[in-house]
């Protein structure tokens, strides 16, 4: 694939990450530091449909996609999932690690394209809030074996990290209930 470089800046993360996101066919990479279980608006048939991010996920699974997800802050969106959506940790297509050091952002649709960025998981910076309410993003996707094979080692670097907790769902658990206190 020919290497090419997109910059994208505020709401353009919802229309070029986050619809990315809902097209993935095969494998969806993310980091990210903060991962809110925010509404998120996916076209359809019919027109837009609200849902969960967990249950966006799930649909994403459904379809045959491995989800991996390595974030700093992924407590909120665990417990929210395993109380509403606990398929989608059930699932072995979908995975959540936690990695208290990781604070980049960076998606990998279908091993094809990287985005880099400011962008976190949140309605605020991939979601479709409203004008006025959104957060200054900048990022860049990126195309072509040779823009994309450093961002791919760099997830798998955090993704590998020894010092993670994986989704061993009793250790989050635990992990969590730790975290709330």
């Amino acid at each position: 694939m020919e290497n090419r470089v997109s910059f994208i800046a505020d709401e353009e993360h919802y229309t070029e990450v986050f619809m990315r996101m809902t097209e993935v066919e095969s494998n969806l990479k993310i980091a990210t530091g903060d991962l809110k279980n925010f509404n998120v608006c996916v076209e359809t048939i019919d027109g837009e449909e609200k849902m969960r991010l967990c249950d966006f996920f799930l649909s994403l699974v459904e379809r045959g996609v491995h989800v991996q997800v390595v974030c700093m802050k992924p407590w909120g969106f665990y417990n929210y999932s395993k109380e509403n959506c606990p398929q989608l940790l059930d699932s072995p297509l979908f995975e959540l690690r936690h990695n208290e050091h990781n604070h980049m952002k960076v998606f990998v649709f279908d091993d094809e394209c990287v985005y880099i960025g400011s962008a976190n998981i949140t309605s605020a910076a991939i979601g479709k809030r409203a004008i006025g309410k959104r957060n200054h993003e900048a990022g860049m996707l990126l195309w072509g074996d040779d823009l994309i094979e450093a961002p791919l080692n760099h997830f798998d670097r955090a993704w590998d990290d020894p010092c993670i907790l994986k989704h061993t769902w009793k250790r989050f658990a635990k992990k969590a209930k730790e975290w709330n206190r």
